[in-house]
């Protein structure tokens, strides 16, 4: 009896071994954007389980489909590397009329000790709708207060939290004290809170920098919470927005040593680029689809701004924070795109959602681009996913894997396209 059992064991196994052989695919005749500032054309990009193995010219190389497990042919097709939406609510929330659903804000001014990673809900179903245009990877951010607490890199392609991270905690996120803007005896007041505020933040880290170098102390959550960005094992994102408040946070950036800073929105960073590329600060843009801060602006100003921080050489990425930004983060790709249109090369807007926001974010070594090596995420588009006319996403690929590019945004208008014989518009209106 025990002979049979394991006869029958040996037998499910190698019946089974062919489900777990590394998959070698190959992609061929892709118009591959690399997500570096290169694009290669005709392209072959080939995977080996959930690894890029390799991605080159397809000029002169000759193809041996025994070499493969599978070919398969993008011929008129372009390929992306993931896309990746920084500073955003995304999966923090269902209903933002609902306050207990809101996941991304406590009560509080100083929270450095709170994580967004374990309350990421992988089932909502924005996320869907979301990574159907390419975004793959999203940085869940805190809000609120003047420390609002610690993001995480999340996958939108998981079954819990725990699947879902790329990488935890990777900073701290805080909303530097803004000067005041008017003038009289509202700004009196306002100077008077400013500089609260700024004592306030400043002795909070110089008690956060005691803690840190004490041998032994008692636990202060909020304290050593602070000790990773302090010490670079975290990046710190300054919320800023002004001229003058950058500055600010440059001069404050230099009395702590913070080691690795980022500046998050700074609307009126292309006024100080010269000091950013000094200190060689990067900066995740305020939303392309905005209005000017200031009533004297050119109406154009937030679209031309990335060009100005591009021609300045001043390492930026595209973000999409403001109202309704969690479902706005499927329009990334088509703020880079109104950039470009605004004078920023194509591929350095494909740089900006991709390479550059790895970068930033600190997962660069397996993310960003399609680099041998790197991470088997990409999606395939028949136009390019910069223009709204053009972009159509046909395929996902996740780790080596094909994942469903369906939503219940596309259920429904197919349910609508059946209903009024709308098939004509569904394979020419995209």
């Amino acid at each position: 009896m025990m002979t049979l059992r394991l006869r029958y064991i040996l037998c499910v196994l190698i019946c089974c071994t062919k489900a777990f052989v590394a998959q070698h695919i190959a992609y061929i005749n892709a118009d591959i954007h690399v997500g570096n500032g290169t694009r290669i054309y005709p392209g072959i990009l080939i995977t080996q389980s959930d690894t890029i193995a390799s991605v080159m010219s397809q000029q002169g190389f000759k193809i041996n489909p025994a070499s493969f497990d599978s070919i398969i042919d993008l011929s008129g097709q372009q390929v992306y590397p993931a896309l990746i939406n920084p500073n955003s609510i995304l999966g923090l929330h269902d209903a933002e009329a609902v306050r207990a659903s809101r996941d991304f804000e406590d009560v509080g001014a100083y929270n450095p000790h709170l994580r967004t990673q374990m309350v990421f809900n992988t089932d909502n179903p924005i996320l869907p709708t979301v990574r159907r245009n390419g975004v793959l990877l999203t940085q869940v951010t805190p809000r609120g207060g003047r420390i609002s607490g610690q993001s995480s890199i999340m996958a939108l392609t998981a079954w819990n939290w725990e699947d879902a991270t790329v990488l935890k905690d990777d900073g701290m996120h805080i909303n530097f004290p803004e000067y005041p803007q008017t003038s009289g005896d509202l700004y009196t007041k306002q100077l008077k809170q400013y500089t609260n505020d700024r004592e306030q933040l400043n002795r909070m880290f110089d008690q956060a920098r005691s803690y840190c170098m004490a041998s032994s102390q008692h636990v202060d959550i909020r304290l050593q919470a602070l000790c990773a960005c302090l010490k670079g094992d975290q990046r710190m994102y300054i919320h800023v927005h002004y001229a003058r408040d950058i500055l600010a946070v440059i001069n404050w950036i230099q009395m702590y040593q913070i080691p690795y800073p980022v500046l998050v929105e700074a609307e009126e960073a292309w006024k100080v680029t010269h000091v950013l590329k000094a200190h060689h600060i990067p900066v995740l843009l305020a939303r392309v689809f905005a209005l000017p801060e200031h009533p004297d602006d050119p109406i154009d100003l937030p679209f031309s701004a990335a060009s100005k921080l591009f021609m300045d050489s001043v390492r930026f990425a595209f973000q999409c924070a403001g109202d309704m930004e969690a479902m706005q983060a499927r329009n990334l790709c088509f703020m880079a795109g109104q950039a470009v249109a605004y004078g920023l090369p194509q591929e350095q807007a494909i740089q900006a959602m991709t390479l550059h926001a790895a970068e930033i974010l600190g997962i660069s070594l397996k993310w960003g681009s399609l680099a041998t090596g790197k991470k088997a995420c990409f999606f395939v588009s028949k136009g390019s996913i910069l223009d709204v006319k053009t972009h159509q996403v046909t395929r996902i690929v996740w780790n080596g894997n094909a994942i469903s590019i369906d939503s219940h945004q596309e259920h429904r208008a197919e349910q609508y396209r059946k209903k009024y014989k709308l098939q004509q518009w569904n394979t020419k209106g995209r």
